[in-house]
C-alpha cells in the first residue's frame, strides 16, 4: 500500500484501487508529488507478494474493506477512485460502505474506463496464451516490451489471469443504490457509448457526471494534466 501525504492537513484523502495487472504504483504518473493519496495492493503483488491471488471479486472486497476502514480514522472527507478493474472494486467498496451505518460515506465515487455495472462483460481468462494476450492487447495500454518479449508475458500472465477472473466473478444486482455523487470518465475508442455510460445514473440517487475523453481504454494516461488538476481540485476543495 502506497501513501502520499502532505504535512499540512491529512483530513482529506483519495483512496485508489489499481486496474488489472496493476499495483500501488499504477497511478504514479497522475499522483506523483500529490497530497493525501492511498493506493492499495491486491494480494499476490508488491508488499503482499507472499499472499495467494484472489480470483473472486467479493472476497477481494472482504480483504480490502477492513484495511480501508482503518485508514478512515481522523479523515473528514474522502474520495474513492479506480480505473477499469479498480473502478469495479471502488464501486463495490462504496456499496459496502453504503450499508455500514458506522462508516462515514465518501464525498464522491470516481470511476474511469469502466462500463456501467449492469453491462455484460467478455470472459476470456480461460483462453490459450496467444488468444489471451491478443485480447488484452486489443484493449490498449499494454507496454510495447510486453508485446515483443514473451518472457515478460509469461512472468505477468498469472497476475493478469487472476485479475481477469475477478471481472468474471462479478454478478450485478440493482439493490443497495448509492447516495453519493459519481464522476464517470471513459475513452472515445472504448466499446461503449454515452447512452450506455448514462446507465451509471441508475446506481445512485445523487448526481452523476459523465465525461468522454479522446482515446482508448487507458485514456487517463493520455490526459495526465487534466487528471492531475482534477484530483488536486477534489482535495483542495475540501
Amino acid at each position: 500500500m502506497k501513501k502520499i501525504c502532505n504535512t499540512l492537513e491529512d483530513t482529506v484523502k483519495v483512496f485508489a484501487f489499481p486496474f488489472a495487472g496493476g499495483n500501488e504504483s499504477s497511478y504514479d504518473k497522475i499522483f506523483q508529488g500529490f497530497k493525501n493519496i492511498v493506493v492499495y495492493n491486491y494480494p499476490g503483488r508488491n508488499d503482499r507478494i507472499k499472499e495467494d491471488f484472489i480470483v473472486d471479486i467479493y472476497q477481494l472486497v472482504d480483504d480490502l474493506y477492513p484495511i480501508l476502514i482503518k485508514e478512515l480514522r481522523d479523515v473528514e472527507n474522502y474520495f474513492i477512485y479506480g480505473h477499469s478493474l479498480g473502478a469495479m472494486v471502488a464501486f463495490l467498496i462504496a456499496k459496502r460502505i453504503e450499508k455500514d451505518p458506522e462508516v462515514v460515506k465518501p464525498t464522491k465515487l470516481v470511476v474511469s474506463g469502466f462500463r456501467p455495472p449492469s453491462a455484460t462483460r467478455d470472459r476470456f481468462s480461460h483462453l490459450p496464451e496467444k488468444e489471451f494476450w491478443d485480447r488484452l492487447i486489443s484493449f490498449g495500454g499494454v507496454p510495447n516490451e510486453f508485446i515483443v518479449q514473451p518472457l515478460l508475458q509469461k512472468f505477468f500472465e498469472p497476475v493478469l489471469r487472476s485479475d481477469i477472473k475477478l471481472w468474471e466473478s462479478y454478478n450485478y444486482t440493482n439493490s443497495n443504490q448509492l447516495s453519493i455523487p459519481i464522476d464517470v470518465f471513459y475513452g472515445s475508442e472504448e466499446p461503449t457509448s454515452y447512452d450506455e455510460m448514462s446507465m451509471w445514473k441508475k446506481e445512485t440517487s445523487s448526481e452523476v457526471l459523465i465525461t468522454e475523453f479522446k482515446g482508448g481504454h487507458f485514456f487517463i494516461l493520455e490526459h495526465l494534466e487534466f487528471f492531475k488538476s482534477y484530483f488536486n481540485s477534489l482535495i483542495i476543495s475540501k
